[in-house]
């Protein structure tokens, strides 16, 4: 039947497409034609989507079908929706170097040379975002990061908040920018119907920073790591300070700071897309999708519909998502380079938090924040026993804020709800400092001789183990318990903007892309 080949045809092309937008990162946008014995269309994909034409009778109409091929067939590549802004030169069929051309710190333009060693990091959706990454280095050598992303016209620029990131300790830092490279309206005929639900206009950005280190999960030492995500959270305070509220603190939005970096810097937070201008020390209340990570989302943002008040998502979410990526390093790794097995299969904490229904997972998370989680679940025997102390010790300060939370939610009245949250939001600063404090103690038991010494297994006698032995020691090896990560590093969101229906699972089940 023509219909059913259609459709095959169609799925084809649409893996052809995916296909393009991947080894091509630079495309802005993709045409091909979708091909019958009788009929053809004229198949568009670019980050709002795909539409296609009407079907032509390639024989009543041979003269649109020649134009068709003859336009698809270009050498133009502006015309073949290619970024003349990224150049490539080519050896052998093999790109060899690439430049990139933007505007500089000065306003002016000009040309980065591409670092060929890791060219790119280009997100695996078409419909959505659509982020690329480019590495490159400017004309003193210095590595530098340029960013280009597909944002809906609803949301604010990613450079408005570093622009406010400026200096900044423990934030990523922005050299320039470009707001409005292309939108996707623009590609469209006119004829198109713009009013579509299912039609997001996105423009695209170019943002030139900084360029970190490796990510959190790539850490060298346990020192190392506990350092970065404490710099981490100093980063979430000064930006909440400068009136902005990140949202989605996830292991990949963690990286080390420059080799050598100072107390403040070891760990930066990056990657302010899902971020808010804040309306004191909260965003606005959930009321569609929640912004943020699946695995690391807190429980009251996990929950958000379940017919409880809405709250707003406040600073005390993205806190208690920094605890997640604490549990995240202890539960899914077992050593440097070491993604435990199994950490996100069957019944472990984080396969819990990860693939269970949204009320399952808040469940989960607060039966592990009230009830102990490490003892129950203890972590592999590489974390030291000052890490599981750390995260027992941020748990166990957690559990009140968590409760304070909920409790808001389950508040009808509307005076009495307005004063508890401003009870508890009126120690945001002390919040943040002990916290933090937490972090600076462990640091200190760390650099002790023997500080990151792995766990010992405690001997099994006819005694009753100590409470110690059970929130700090392990009864089992790593590769026993079932715990593991398949170390794909970076958990990655879920919702907001429409996403690619085929990128489940997501890059982490990011909420908000």
């Amino acid at each position: 039947m023509p219909s059913l080949l259609a459709l095959a045809l169609k799925s084809y092309h649409d893996h052809n497409c995916r296909q393009i937008f991947l080894w091509q990162p630079n495309r802005l946008f993709t045409r091909t034609l979708l091909l019958t014995e009788m009929h053809v269309r004229l198949l568009h994909c670019d980050r709002s989507g795909a539409y296609k034409t009407t079907p032509i009778n390639i024989h009543d109409d041979p003269c649109t079908f020649v134009r068709l091929l003859l336009g698809l067939s270009s050498t133009e590549e502006r015309v073949l929706g290619l970024d003349t802004n990224i150049q490539w030169t080519v050896k052998s069929g093999k790109k060899v170097a690439g430049t990139i051309s933007t505007l500089s710190p000065a306003g002016k333009r000009v040309k980065y040379k591409l670092d060929m060693r890791d060219p790119y990091f280009a997100t695996q959706l078409v419909r959505g975002r659509g982020t690329v990454c480019w590495s490159a280095r400017d004309r003193s050598g210095r590595h530098i990061l340029i960013k280009d992303a597909w944002r809906t016209d609803p949301q604010v620029p990613e450079y408005t908040f570093l622009e406010r990131a400026k200096g900044l300790e423990g934030v990523v830092q922005q050299l320039a920018y470009e707001g409005s490279l292309r939108k996707t309206k623009d590609l469209r005929p006119d004829c198109f119907n713009f009013e579509d639900d299912d039609f997001y206009n996105r423009t695209l950005s170019r943002v030139t920073m900084v360029r970190c280190g490796a990510s959190l999960c790539q850490f060298k030492s346990q020192r190392q790591a506990i350092a970065a995500l404490r710099d981490a959270i100093q980063g979430h305070f000064n930006l909440l300070k400068a009136g902005v509220l990140h949202r989605d603190v996830s292991m990949g939005n963690v990286l080390f700071g420059e080799d050598g970096a100072s107390v403040g810097n070891r760990g930066v937070i990056i990657d302010l897309d899902m971020a808010i201008m804040a309306k004191g020390l909260t965003a606005g209340i959930i009321t569609e999708l929640p912004a943020g990570t699946r695995l690391y989302q807190s429980i009251c943002v996990l929950d958000y519909d379940r017919g409880l008040v809405p709250v707003p998502h406040d600073y005390l979410d993205d806190l208690e998502s920094f605890f997640y990526v604490l549990c995240h390093l202890l539960h899914g790794y077992e050593g440097v380079d070491s993604p435990v097995d199994g950490a996100f299969e069957g019944s472990a904490a984080l396969a819990r938090w990860e693939h269970m229904a949204n009320l399952v997972a808040s469940s989960m998370k607060r039966e592990y924040i009230e009830f102990g989680g490490l003892a129950v679940n203890p972590p592999p025997l590489f974390w030291s026993s000052t890490c599981i102390r750390l995260c027992d010790e941020f748990r166990q300060y957690l559990l009140p804020l968590v409760n304070s939370k909920i409790k808001l939610r389950v508040t009808r009245d509307d005076v009495e709800r307005d004063a508890l949250a401003r009870d508890l939001h009126r120690g945001f600063q002390t919040h943040y400092t002990d916290i933090i404090g937490l972090f600076d103690t462990a640091l200190e038991d760390l650099r002790k001789p023997g500080g990151e010494d792995p766990r010992v297994l405690p001997i099994r006698g006819s005694s009753t183990p100590l409470p110690s032995e059970l929130s700090y020691g392990s009864s089992e090896t790593s590769s026993s318990s079932g715990f593991s990560v398949s170390a794909s590093s970076s958990r990655k969101r879920s919702a907001g903007d429409i996403e690619d229906a085929e990128a489940s699972p997501k890059k982490r089940q990011r909420s908000g892309s």
